[in-house]
């Protein structure tokens, strides 16, 4: 049997038959050409979800991995603020300025390592050591005290300034939150829990290769400071002493 018409008889009723059984074949041979269409796509279908999910993944893992490569990543607040105070271990030169209502009304120096710290508020210098504080006016005379509340006619708050006690009041007093990466470094935002004497806010820029604190605000009911690194020069013990100054 063919498709071609002369090969079909040419009248009557075997004509009649002809066509039938040509029609019958031409109808079964369409339904079995659908029937492997439709099954070679069932075929496939779930391959093709197999290999979307394969691609899907494999484009997730990507943009991980250079999210990751690129430092994208952010540490924890308490992570990055606890690196910050190690690195404290290190001579560290701060610039300081205190602000009433935007204005300035005080600038001082402060050098910091581990326990040991002195500022300058020319032309007194105050240091401490952790457990005593000492006060050296312009004549040489020397004061000690045991607590900065007994200094005499300098705001209290001075003192409050010292980065190595403000960070290490960050861990304990403050409910720290990781800001993000701005251009002075992670920038850390520490909020006192409850009331207390103080800052109210502190907030610290951390230098993600050195560790350390490139700068930090503290927020005073009615005063700022703002301390802003200057150097990591090295000094020997006797720098952090009265007769040095």
């Amino acid at each position: 049997m063919t498709d071609d018409a002369d090969a079909l008889p040419a009248e009557g009723p075997e004509l009649a038959q002809h066509l039938f059984i040509h029609g019958l074949l031409r109808a079964t041979k369409q339904a079995s050409i659908d029937a492997l269409v439709a099954s070679a796509i069932n075929r496939t279908r779930p391959r093709r979800r197999t290999a979307l999910w394969s691609a899907t993944a494999a484009a997730l893992l990507i943009a991980v991995t250079i999210l990751y490569l690129t430092g994208d990543h952010l540490p924890s607040a308490e992570a990055a603020v606890a690196t910050a105070e190690k690195a404290l271990d290190r001579d560290h030169h701060y610039a300081g300025t205190m602000y009433v209502n935007g204005a300035v009304v005080r600038t001082a120096n402060w050098w910091i390592r581990a326990d040991r710290w002195i500022v300058n508020v020319s032309p007194v210098w105050i240091g401490g050591d952790g457990g005593r504080i000492w006060m050296k006016g312009p004549l040489g005379r020397v004061i000690e005290l045991q607590r900065d509340s007994d200094l005499p006619d300098l705001d209290p708050t001075l003192l409050q300034a010292n980065l190595r006690d403000a960070l290490a009041e960050l861990r304990t007093s403050f409910d720290l939150q990781m800001i993000g990466r701005e251009k002075a470094g992670l920038h850390v935002r520490g909020t006192r829990r409850g009331t207390g004497r103080g800052a109210r806010t502190i907030d610290v820029w951390i230098d993600e290769k050195a560790g350390r604190t490139a700068r930090a605000e503290l927020d005073f009911e009615h005063r700022r400071h703002v301390l802003e690194f200057r150097d990591a020069e090295p000094h020997p013990d006797s720098f952090y002493l009265p007769a040095a100054h």
